[in-house]
């Protein structure tokens, strides 16, 4: 018998290594200081919702709903909350081992290993695309430490969705060229952890860029067939793709279910109002920045300029990427195919047909994403389905970023060694680029008032340049390995360099007590509010400031400023919510309370419950008045209802001077039959016996038949009790819940208990246990069929 001996790793892969430590760089330094993301939605969303989901979740209850904001909202169904992203479980982890202290400082690690995940993925799709490790390498990096990724890294569920997007991609590839169950299967699993990753924007755009490229994929491995046969064909991939879609569905039902409902009956439910969808359009002048990405100041260094915010209009990849994606296209232009490569000896395939393609990529995304300044997207927003949902038309640059880190890895291995005139332009370059650089540094250091970040940008885009140019001019002939292997070392390491600068200081931090630090002298113990246009000065104007994110104020003051959804934080309830999906009835309600006058804001308060407003001052402390002198009640009774037609027939007799709320109460729905109103003043004792997150009970005495109306917002997946029996819970006032009670003595519960939570948690753990079912079996078929002597 001969022994088999398992040979070593082979040293190529070295060539990927940065792709794990680019991004442990990034943020390892956060990690070892105990520091934590806290700019943005890291600290008015992620935090608040996890940590509160975890603490009900250890209590033994299933974070369906969330009373702390909003007067009551779905907390599950809220996408981006992503509980059941299994990723984010480590979060969990973390929060019971050390509470919200130690989940805040997980996610620097996260999103480094997202960050990871994605040049891993990156490197595994172009190895299906036979590029040379060396390739791998320059593309994993162009895209998981672009600016896209990096400087949206505080959006962890952003981060999150985008991570998957090349595995994805890999996933179709294998679909349309295999066209067996595995690569469905493979396919089905990706999609369904992005679906489940939190961010229905970025999983849309990965879907849509999934269709074009697997259509690209299947007229290009069939074009060699015929009529009939290429019809044939075809239909095999499409069946095994489709079927992929579909599993990714079913795996992540839990989730996409409650939130389709919460979609429906949201603010987003028709579209998303045009000047907010085009808000954040890709800023023409931002095309710039794909070779100086400081052009326009940065956040990070407290002198952004630019439109909108730095992070949207994040475009660039690298400066050596982008020269490689350019010998590409022109190596497309010259028919040349590519040359051999000494790290991966297998035969490689012509990437011209791509070139293309992932150029029309390009251009399609850049001019989607340019929003309202061309008549394109206004079209897309007006006549394609979906595309009226989402802000932010400048995030579909996630596909020109993708196509030029693939272009980029092609060029690694389509660049050839300077000759005759691209010698002399190379040396040219070389001696351009470092003047550039010198004499916009001298600039920089003696007259910073000029505009600073031109200059500086400059000197940066001429350094990097240089470097770059020299690296094309040093490009070694193939048959001299050594020369070979440093060369590829010195690109790989230029690129890492390159893109970790650029990507220094985009994720502002706080240290981690911020976050579990208890508040001194909290008394507040009923709903709070801030007006909407305190929350937004609050917001954009003091402690989140576009331009520079050191400018905050003393962050003690944030974590006292009561922000929704930091106040969650504190246990405390707010009429509030910051989150992305809220019911359209909420959206509805608060745009009229901010166009009402005083008298109809104070009933509007009194419907709300809100016993303390929180009035800001220009000294950065926060005023708690008592608005209502603690008389107002989160569950009423009145036994005089107005039964009205509509909601917008009971928002309008609330905004008019007619209705008394202290004594009506306005019913949409039907007259329960067997219940008789009389218009007096019945009163009835009401003693809340059990409320927590999705339930309410209590016992009414009542003189009259009558309503009990609880300031918790009306949405589906609430049922009524009462004495035991079913009852219908009517909206009552526009916007909450309400229940007929006889006279006497009545036992009411309302219960939250949402029906397609439940069909969607079936629906998902079938196809999981069906898909790992199927695998062992196909599993021991083959340990069968081996073991046949």
């Amino acid at each position: 018998m001969t022994e088999t001996k398992r040979s070593n790793p082979s040293p190529r892969n070295y060539y990927l290594l940065p792709l794990v430590l680019g991004p442990l760089i990034l943020f390892g330094r956060h990690m070892i200081r105990g520091r934590a993301f806290f700019w943005g939605t890291s600290s008015l969303q992620f935090f608040p919702w996890w940590d509160y989901a975890w603490e009900m979740v250890r209590a033994g209850k299933l974070p369906l709903w969330n009373p702390l904001v909003g007067m009551g909202a779905p907390l599950i169904a809220n996408y981006q909350s992503a509980i059941f992203y299994p990723p984010n479980w480590i979060y969990f982890l973390l929060d019971t081992l050390g509470g919200i202290s130690w989940m805040a400082w997980g996610t620097s690690l996260m999103a480094a290993l997202h960050l990871a995940w994605a040049g891993a993925g990156m490197a595994v799709l172009l190895n299906k695309l036979d590029v040379s490790r060396s390739g791998q390498a320059v593309g994993g990096l162009s895209f998981s430490l672009s600016g896209y990724l990096v400087a949206r890294a505080g959006f962890l569920s952003i981060t999150s969705t985008a991570s998957w997007l090349p595995w994805i991609l890999t996933g179709v590839l294998l679909v349309m060229k295999k066209k067996n169950s595995a690569s469905s299967l493979l396919l089905a699993a990706a999609l369904g952890m992005q679906f489940l990753a939190g961010h229905a924007q970025t999983a849309w755009y990965t879907v849509l860029l999934g269709a074009a490229w697997g259509v690209y994929w299947l007229i290009r491995e069939n074009r060699s067939r015929a009529g009939v046969q290429r019809l044939a064909a075809y239909l095999r991939p499409l069946g095994w793709a489709v079927l992929s879609g579909i599993l990714g569905l079913l795996f992540s039902a839990v989730q996409l279910l409650p939130t389709l409902q919460y979609l429906l009956v949201s603010q987003r439910a028709q579209e998303y109002g045009y000047q907010q969808a085009v808000t954040y359009s890709f800023w023409p002048w931002r095309f710039l920045s794909l070779m100086a990405p400081n052009l326009f100041g940065s956040p990070a260094r407290g002198n952004y300029w630019g439109y909108g915010s730095y992070w949207e209009d994040a475009v660039y990849f690298g400066f050596l990427p982008l020269v490689l994606s350019l010998v590409a296209v022109a190596s497309a232009f010259a028919r040349g195919r590519k040359t051999p490569d000494h790290d991966q000896p297998r035969v490689k395939s012509d990437h011209n047909s791509l070139i293309w393609f992932l150029c029309s990529l390009i251009g399609i995304s850049m001019i989607l994403a340019l929003g309202r300044h061309t008549p394109i997207f206004p079209f897309f927003y007006r006549w394609i389905p979906t595309f009226d949902l989402f802000q932010a038309p400048a995030r579909l640059t996630i596909w020109a970023v993708f196509s030029w880190s693939v272009l980029a890895a092609i060029g690694v291995d389509r660049v050839e060694p300077p000759e005759g005139r691209k010698l002399y332009w190379n040396r040219l370059a070389v001696a351009g680029s470092a003047a550039l650089a010198i004499g916009a540094g001298i600039t920089w250091l003696l007259f910073q008032d000029v505009e600073a970040t031109f200059i500086r940008a400059g000197a940066e885009m001429g350094f990097w340049a240089v470097g770059s140019s020299v690296i094309l001019l040093l490009v070694p002939d193939q048959a001299q390995s050594r020369r070979v292997a440093v060369w590829k070392w010195a690109a790989v390491g230029l690129v890492a360099a390159d893109l970790l600068y650029t990507g220094w200081g985009l994720n502002p931090l706080v240290d981690t007590d911020f976050y579990s630090r208890e508040q001194e002298d909290l008394q507040i113990e009923e709903r709070i509010f801030l007006d909407p246009e305190d929350e937004y000065e609050l917001k954009f104007e003091v402690f989140f400031q576009f331009e520079d994110y050191q400018a905050a104020r003393d962050l003690s003051e944030l974590r006292e400023s009561y922000l929704p959804n930091l106040h969650m934080l504190d246990n405390l309830e707010s009429a509030n919510n910051f989150d992305p999906l809220v019911p359209a009835r909420y959206a509805g309600w608060m745009e009229a309370y901010q166009s009402a006058d005083l008298a109809v804001e104070k009933n509007m308060l009194n419907h709300m419950a809100v016993q303390t407003v929180i009035i800001p001052e220009s000294s950065g402390k926060q005023v708690l008045v008592n608005l209502t002198g603690g008389k107002s009640a989160r569950v009423t009774f009145s036994s005089c209802p107005r039964f009205v037609g509509s909601g917008e027939e009971s928002l309008e007799i609330i905004m008019g001077d007619k209705f008394n709320p202290d004594q009506e109460v306005l019913i949409e729905g039907g007259r329960p039959d067997s219940f008789r109103f009389e218009c007096g003043s019945s009163k009835a004792q009401i003693e809340v016996t059990r409320e927590e997150p999705g339930l309410l009970c209590a016992e009414v005495q009542a003189e009259e038949s009558g309503w009990l109306v609880w300031s918790q917002v009306m949405y589906p997946g609430w049922r009524g009790y009462l004495n035991g029996d079913a009852a219908e819970i009517q909206r009552a006032n526009y916007l909450f819940q309400a229940l007929p009670v006889k006279s006497g003595v009545n036992q009411v519960q309302f219960r939250y208990q949402p029906k397609l939570f439940w069909t969607g948690a079936a629906v998902s753990i079938l196809a999981w246990l069906a898909v790992g079912g199927y695998v062992l079996f196909q599993k021991g078929k083959k340990t069968d069929v081996n073991q046949v002597p």
